[in-house]
């Protein structure tokens, strides 16, 4: 309960056309509630399980778009922590919209305690590294693998797995 409403909290005060509203929050009859808009779309794994991968004007959109999004939490001091195809929301319109804050954290937390989340595949390697540094580039490298996995139609290798293979001196 705490968690949900720390992320509406957090997101509350957000807008931009690419990022999720939260209208309301309250918590009511021992659980909480936040009001958004109704968006009409999918996500972007439905899209992509249901419709196929996207051709390349179509991937240059979606990241050029996310990134503006992202650009904008940023200046707000927050890293997603989470971005994966599940977390893109594709409105009617074709515009992204990100969701789902509940692994987001805020600069004035602190990042350097920060809890690390992410999704196999989409989180970037410093976030399964207990002093892995969080930033933007966090973020903007699960992006990249929502645009890759977009494309090829494959999740790419965890982010952990890719550093160590570099690390031993072998391929990425």
């Amino acid at each position: 309960l705490k968690l949900l409403l720390d992320e509406a909290r957090l997101a509350g005060g957000f807008d931009h056309p690419n990022v999720v509203k939260v209208l309301r929050y309250f918590r009511e009859n021992g659980t909480a509630y936040i009001l958004m808009p109704y968006y009409q779309g999918q996500t972007l794994q439905h899209s992509l399980e249901n419709e196929g991968g996207l051709n390349p004007d179509a991937a240059r959109a979606l990241l050029l778009a996310t990134m503006e999004g992202l650009e904008y939490i940023h200046a707000q001091g927050v890293i997603h922590q989470d971005i994966k195809p599940a977390n893109i929301y594709m409105n009617s319109n074709g515009q992204p919209i990100l969701l789902d804050f509940g692994a987001a954290v805020a600069n004035s937390n602190g990042l350097e305690d920060a809890k690390r989340y992410g999704s196999e595949g989409y989180a970037a390697p410093e976030q399964s590294d207990e002093h892995g540094k969080l930033g933007p580039w966090t973020d903007i490298y699960a992006l990249a693998a929502c645009v890759y996995r977009s494309v090829t139609g494959v999740i790419p290798a965890p982010g952990q797995s890719r550093k160590q293979a570099v690390d031993s001196g072998q391929k990425d």
